[in-house]
């Protein structure tokens, strides 16, 4: 996992998750689905992310991205991945789905700044909720964050 978040930077909330499908080693297609639009540092992740696999792997492994929810929203995606029918996605606070005690990672201002965002999900922390994710069906690929020091809504002001 360190070499994804040197890839993408400190990560949190938002996982990429692969729940794994059967296909030949010489064909495979991952397709990868995202609540956000293309653009901006989730879409430029995703996009490093498939120029790493697609690169690594001489062209034997494609990974078509599908921006703003395009396979569906993240709910339906987490059940998506479990039963094996969509392959990775990235995932945001729907993450509470899989497991309630992950909903801890998105509470404000638990963490200081950056470096302790990639110095908690690199260590026992991180270890812990990829071992609850993998338990429930899905297995992350690395963190990044959505913002850890902010709350926000869609109906009013916070004052």
């Amino acid at each position: 996992m360190t070499h994804w978040n040197r890839l993408f930077g400190s990560t949190i909330l938002a996982a990429a998750l692969f729940a794994g499908t059967a296909a030949s080693a010489a064909d495979i297609t991952l397709r990868y689905n995202a609540p956000s639009p293309d653009g901006g540092v989730h879409g430029t992740g995703m996009h490093a992310f498939k120029e790493c696999v697609e690169t690594g792997t001489n062209g034997k492994v494609e990974v078509p991205l599908f921006f703003s929810a395009a396979l569906g929203n993240q709910e339906d995606g987490i059940e998506a991945l479990k039963l094996g029918t969509l392959d990775m996605m990235q995932i945001d606070t729907a993450i509470t789905t899989i497991d309630d005690l992950l909903s801890v990672l998105a509470l404000p201002y638990i963490f200081r700044d950056r470096d302790h965002v990639a110095k908690v999900m690199s260590g026992e922390v991180g270890d812990l909720v990829r071992d609850r994710l993998v338990a429930q069906g899905v297995r992350p690929l690395g963190y990044w964050e959505g913002g850890f020091r902010h709350i926000t809504n869609n109906v009013r002001p916070i004052n």
